[in-house]
C-alpha cells in the first residue's frame, strides 16, 4: 500500500502487486479492520491503464470509530488473492478537538480549537444540544486559521449546552468532535437592602451594598403599594440605575407610579449584568410614607378671599366673644 492519503470525505491510497505477481494487471483486493475487529474482504480496486497499479477511496468511513486498517492482496489466477500484505493502520479524520469553552461573559460561550495539520479542509461546523433537543448545526465556518467561534444566541441565564466540531471539504463532512459540556453564566442576585428611610413626605430612601460581581452593570428598583391586609401586590419597576457603584434611590414616585401620604410600600433590587438583563430579585424591605401634614383645617384662615371682618357688624364685645 502506498501514497496514502486521509481526507474528510475518505482515506485513498494505491495498491501495488508484488513483482513477478501473476496477472498483475487484475487489480487487488482490499480488506479492512475497524477499530479491533478482523480484517474482511470490503472491496475489488480495479487495475489503472498501465495494470500496474489500482487506486481505492473508502468514503464509507465508520465516522463513530477511532481508526481503521487495510491490506491488499493482488488477484491471482481463478480470482484466488495471494497472501496479503502487512496492514496500515489510519485514524479516522474526527472534528477539530475542542481546546477551550469560555463562559466570560453573560449568555455568551467561547469555543477554541486545534486543526490538524496533515488535512486539507474547507472549514468547520459548529454543533450545538439543549438538554433534551438534537444536535443542530449553528454554524459554517470557512476562516480555518482563526480556531475560534462566539456563540452568543441565548434566551436565558444559566443554560446547559453540548457543543461539536466537524470539519467538511468538497467530497463530505468528517466525524464529530469530542463533545463539549458547559452551563452558561447564572443570572446575578439582587443585592439586600440595608436601610430604608420613611417618614419623608410622598417619597422614600432606601439604602444597599454594591454588588462586587464583575459582570455587574447596574440595578432594576421596584416598588408595590401594599394596603392592609392585601397578599396579592406586585412589584413594578420604578427605575432603572446604569451605575453599578450606585448604594442608594429616593423614590420621589412619578406621573405613572405616584406615592401617596401614609402609604406602605415594598421594595426589591434586581441587579443588572453584563448585557443589560436582571436576575432575581433580591429580599424585600418595607417603608412608609409621611402622613398629609397640611390637612389641620387651617386652610381656611389662609384664603386671601376670606372678609378682612368675617363677622359683620357685631359688637366688639361679641365679636371678642367670638374671638
Amino acid at each position: 500500500i502506498i501514497r496514502v492519503k486521509r481526507s474528510v470525505g475518505g482515506i485513498t491510497f494505491t495498491c501495488v502487486p508484488s513483482l513477478g505477481a501473476e496477472n498483475r494487471d487484475e487489480g487487488c483486493y482490499v480488506y479492512r479492520a475497524v477499530d479491533d475487529e478482523k480484517h474482511t474482504l470490503l472491496a475489488k480496486a480495479d487495475a489503472d491503464e498501465k495494470g500496474l497499479t489500482s487506486s481505492f477511496t473508502d468514503e464509507d468511513l465508520p465516522r463513530r470509530a477511532e481508526y481503521v486498517s487495510y491490506a491488499v492482496s493482488h488477484i491471482r489466477s481463478a480470482n484466488l488473492p495471494s497472501v496479503s500484505s502487512a496492514p496500515v493502520k489510519l485514524a479516522i479524520v474526527k472534528g477539530p478537538a475542542i481546546t477551550e469553552a469560555r463562559i466570560d461573559k453573560s449568555r455568551q460561550v467561547a469555543l477554541s480549537w486545534d486543526m490538524p495539520d496533515d488535512i486539507d479542509v474547507t472549514g468547520v461546523r459548529v454543533y450545538r444540544r439543549f438538554s433534551g433537543t438534537s444536535w443542530r448545526q449553528i454554524a459554517e465556518l470557512d476562516d480555518i486559521d482563526e480556531g475560534t467561534y462566539v456563540d452568543d444566541d441565548f434566551d436565558e441565564d444559566g443554560v446547559p449546552v453540548a457543543y461539536r466540531l466537524t470539519l467538511f471539504d468538497d467530497r463530505g463532512e468528517s466525524g464529530p468532535s469530542q463533545t463539549e459540556r458547559v452551563i452558561t453564566k447564572k443570572s446575578l442576585d439582587g443585592p439586600v437592602i440595608s436601610q430604608v428611610s420613611t417618614n419623608l413626605t410622598r417619597a422614600i430612601k432606601i439604602k444597599w451594598e454594591p454588588s462586587t460581581d464583575p459582570l455587574a452593570s447596574g440595578y432594576v428598583i421596584m416598588r408595590a403599594l401594599r394596603s392592609p391586609g392585601d397578599t396579592n401586590w406586585v412589584l413594578k419597576e420604578v427605575a432603572r440605575l446604569d451605575d453599578v457603584d450606585a448604594d442608594e434611590y429616593l423614590d420621589k414616585g412619578s406621573d405613572e407610579l405616584a406615592l401617596l401620604d401614609d402609604q406602605e410600600y415594598v421594595y426589591g433590587i434586581a441587579t443588572l449584568n453584563d448585557v443589560g438583563v436582571h436576575g432575581e430579585i433580591g429580599p424585600i424591605a418595607t417603608g412608609r410614607t409621611a402622613a398629609d401634614t397640611d390637612s389641620t383645617g387651617d386652610e381656611d384662615f389662609l384664603d386671601d378671599d376670606v372678609d378682612d371682618d368675617p363677622f359683620g357688624d357685631d359688637s366688639a364685645e361679641e365679636d371678642d366673644a367670638r374671638r
